[in-house]
C-alpha cells in the first residue's frame, strides 16, 4: 500500500510549480508585449489602439489569461501530476506566449509565427528539463519580481500624469477678460443627409435643429477624407490629409501646430473627451495642447482586451459565448485574426458630455477649449432601448438613425446645462462630423474606401450669439479645412501657422473666396480588391454643381452632387455642358497638388 503523506506533498509542488510557471511567463510575457508597444510608439511613432496603462495592464491580462490555463493543468496535476511535468506546462506557456506576441504581426503567417513559438518552446523546454525540480521555486521568485516591476511600472504612470496635469495648470498663463469659450463636438460618422435638420424625413435630431436656428447652418460642408483621423487632423490644423502625415499607421506629427496649443497658450482650459479609441485616442497624435484629454475607460474590459489573444475573433466568440452552440461556433469557426476594433468599454454619449461638464464645474473661472467625439453612429451604432423608435426597422440603416437620435439627446443636455452654468452664449459652439457613412448604397456599408457624397457631406453648425447670426442657412459648398481659421477668426485670435480662409464673411457676402472643397484617401492596406483604394489613392473636388472624383490610373467619375444624392447617374464625357465645369475641376486638382507639401502623397 502507497504512502499518502508522501504522495500529497509530491502533488503539492507540482499544483504550485504550475501555477507559479503560468503567473511568472503571462507576467513575462506581457511586459514584453508592454516593451514592443511603448517602443513601438514613442520610437518609430506608431499608433497603439492600446490605453495609456498598456504597460501594466499587459502583463496583468496576460498574467490571468495564463493562470486560468494554469488551473486547468493544476488540476490534472492532482489527480495525476507525471501527465504535466514543471518543464513540459513550461515549455507550453513559452510556446503560447511567443506564439501571442506573434499574433498583431500581419505580415507573418500564423503558420510561421507556430514554428517559430515551437522551435523557442522546445529550446526552453530543454533548457529547463535538467532542473525541473526546483522550477516551481524560481518560477514563484520570478513572479515576485516582475509583479514588483509592474507595481513600480503602474505607480510610475499614475504619478506622471498627476504631475503633468498640476505641472500644465500651474504654468497656464492668465486668460484675457471676455475670451469665449470653445466647444468643438465632433459627431463621429454621422452624414448629413440622416438629420432631420437637412432634410430626413425621420425625426433624428429634433432638438438639434431647435439649437442650428439660433446660429447658421451650412447646408454643403464637406469633409476633407472619408476616415476619422485624417479627417480630424484637418479639423485642428487647417491642413489637407496627405499634408498632415496622419494614416492608418502613423498619428499627427508633433511638428503640426494644432488648435489646442493654440488655445492652452492664451490661458484656456483645453479638455478634450473622446469616444472613438482607435483613431481619436491618445495615441492619435490628436491629444497634443489638451490639459485633460479622457478617452480610454479603465476597468476590466479594458483589462481583458490588454493582451493579443484576447482581441483575437476566437477568443471574442468564446468569451462571448452563453449557450452550447455559441461555444460550438467559436470553435468550428477558429480563426485568430485580431478584431478589426478592439473597444474595451465604450464612452457613450452620455459619458462624453458628463466627462466635460465635469472637468468644466472643476475650472469655472477658465475660459475652455473643448473637443468631444461622440461614437455611437460609429458600426456598432447603439443607442438605448428607449431611442430605438425613431426607426422601427431592425436593421444597420434604422439603429444608425437611432443612434443619430440618442445623440442629439445627449447633446440637448450639454447645452441645457452650460446654459444654467451661464456660459453658453459666451461658447463658441461647432457641431460637426469627420465622415458620414454608407449604408448599403453601392452594396457598401461603413466608410474609409470611396468619396461619395455620402461619405463627405457632413453637418456644420456655428452658434455663437454676438457674432453669428441667427436662422441663417448658407447654401455655398465649403471644406472643413476652413473650420480652424473659422475658429480663431470667431475668437479674435490671429497665428499665421493656420491656413485656410475664415468662414465668418460668407454669411455677409456669398462670393468671398474660401479654400478649394477638396477631400483625399490614400492607399488603404490589406483590403479586398473590390475596393479601389486597394489599388491606389483618390481624390475629389467639388464646385457648386459638380462633384469630381479622381481614382487609380486617373480614371474620372462626375456627379451633379445636388440633385443626384445617391451620385446613381454619372455625367457622361459627351455632355458638353458639363465640359467646362470638368476641365475647371481638374485644373483645380492639379493646383493643389502643385503647392508644396499640398496633398502630396
Amino acid at each position: 500500500m502507497k504512502d499518502q503523506s508522501k504522495e500529497l506533498p509530491g502533488r503539492r509542488d507540482v499544483v504550485l510549480a504550475t501555477l507559479g510557471v503560468a503567473l511568472a511567463t503571462g507576467l513575462a510575457t506581457g511586459l514584453v508585449h508592454g516593451t514592443a508597444l511603448f517602443v513601438s510608439h514613442r520610437v518609430f511613432g506608431g499608433i497603439t489602439f492600446q490605453s495609456r496603462d498598456f504597460t501594466w495592464m499587459a502583463p496583468l491580462s496576460y498574467a490571468a489569461l495564463f493562470l486560468g490555463i494554469g488551473i486547468v493543468f493544476a488540476v490534472v496535476a492532482l489527480i495525476r501530476p507525471r501527465l504535466v511535468p514543471t518543464w513540459a506546462v513550461a515549455g507550453f506557456f513559452v510556446f503560447f506566449g511567443v506564439f501571442g506576441l506573434m499574433l498583431p504581426i500581419d505580415q507573418v503567417s500564423k503558420y510561421a509565427s507556430c514554428i517559430l513559438a515551437l522551435g523557442v518552446a522546445v529550446q526552453a523546454a530543454r533548457v529547463m528539463r535538467p532542473s525541473s525540480g526546483r522550477l516551481g521555486g524560481h518560477a514563484w521568485r520570478g513572479v515576485a519580481l516582475l509583479a514588483t516591476v509592474v507595481v513600480a511600472i503602474w505607480a510610475a504612470g499614475d504619478w506622471r500624469t498627476r504631475t503633468a496635469r498640476d505641472r500644465a495648470l500651474a504654468t497656464l498663463p492668465e486668460s484675457e477678460d471676455g475670451s469665449p469659450n470653445v466647444l468643438l463636438l465632433i459627431l463621429d460618422t454621422v452624414r448629413a443627409s440622416s438629420l432631420s435638420l437637412y432634410g430626413s424625413q425621420l425625426a433624428t435630431t429634433p432638438l438639434l435643429d431647435g439649437w442650428a436656428a439660433q446660429g447658421a447652418t451650412f447646408n454643403w460642408a464637406m469633409s476633407t477624407g472619408p476616415w476619422t483621423l485624417p479627417s480630424h487632423a484637418t479639423m485642428f490644423t487647417g491642413q489637407y490629409p496627405a499634408e498632415t502625415d496622419a494614416s492608418w499607421t502613423r498619428p499627427l506629427p508633433d511638428s503640426l501646430p494644432v488648435l489646442a496649443e493654440i488655445f492652452r497658450d492664451r490661458g484656456y482650459l483645453t479638455v478634450g473627451v473622446v469616444a472613438n479609441q482607435d483613431y481619436a485616442a491618445w495615441d492619435s497624435g490628436l491629444a497634443r495642447g489638451f490639459y485633460q484629454f479622457d478617452d480610454f475607460v479603465r476597468g476590466a474590459g479594458e483589462l481583458r482586451l490588454s493582451n493579443a489573444w484576447m482581441q483575437t475573433e476566437f477568443m471574442g466568440r468564446l468569451w462571448g459565448a452563453r449557450r452550447p452552440v455559441q461555444l460550438w461556433n467559436a470553435f468550428r469557426e477558429f480563426d485568430l485574426d485580431l478584431e478589426v476594433t478592439r473597444q474595451n468599454r465604450p464612452r457613450r454619449a452620455d459619458m462624453v458630455v458628463d466627462g466635460f461638464l465635469e472637468a468644466q464645474a472643476a475650472h469655472p473661472d477658465r475660459p475652455f477649449f473643448a473637443f468631444l467625439n461622440f461614437f455611437d453612429a460609429h458600426a456598432p451604432y447603439y443607442s438605448p432601448a428607449e431611442f430605438k423608435t425613431i426607426d422601427a426597422g431592425d436593421d444597420l440603416r434604422s439603429e444608425y438613425h437611432n443612434a443619430i437620435r440618442w445623440i442629439d439627446f445627449s447633446v440637448d443636455r450639454l447645452f441645457n446645462e452650460l446654459n444654467s452654468r451661464g456660459v453658453l452664449d459666451n461658447t463658441i459652439v461647432i457641431i460637426t462630423s469627420d465622415h458620414g457613412e454608407m449604408i448599403n448604397e453601392r452594396n457598401f456599408t461603413g466608410h474609409a474606401y470611396y468619396l461619395y457624397q455620402h461619405l463627405l457631406h457632413v453637418p456644420l453648425i456655428i452658434r455663437f450669439p454676438r457674432a453669428v447670426p441667427a436662422a441663417t442657412r448658407i447654401d455655398r459648398a465649403v471644406s472643413l479645412r476652413d473650420l480652424p481659421a473659422t475658429v480663431l477668426d470667431l475668437a479674435a485670435i490671429s497665428d499665421s501657422r493656420i491656413p485656410g480662409s475664415s468662414l465668418v464673411p460668407v454669411w455677409r457676402d456669398s462670393t468671398v473666396q474660401l479654400s478649394p472643397v477638396f477631400a483625399e484617401v490614400a492607399r488603404v492596406p490589406n483590403i479586398a480588391p473590390r475596393f479601389p483604394t486597394s489599388r491606389g489613392a483618390l481624390d475629389a473636388i467639388f464646385d457648386e454643381e459638380l462633384h469630381l472624383i479622381r481614382g487609380p490610373g486617373d480614371s474620372v467619375e462626375v456627379y451633379r452632387y445636388r440633385t443626384d444624392s445617391l451620385e446613381l447617374a454619372p455625367i457622361p464625357a459627351s455632355d458638353t455642358v458639363a465640359a467646362p465645369g470638368i476641365s475647371s475641376l481638374k485644373r483645380l486638382v492639379e493646383s493643389i497638388r502643385k503647392v508644396p507639401g499640398a496633398g502630396a502623397k
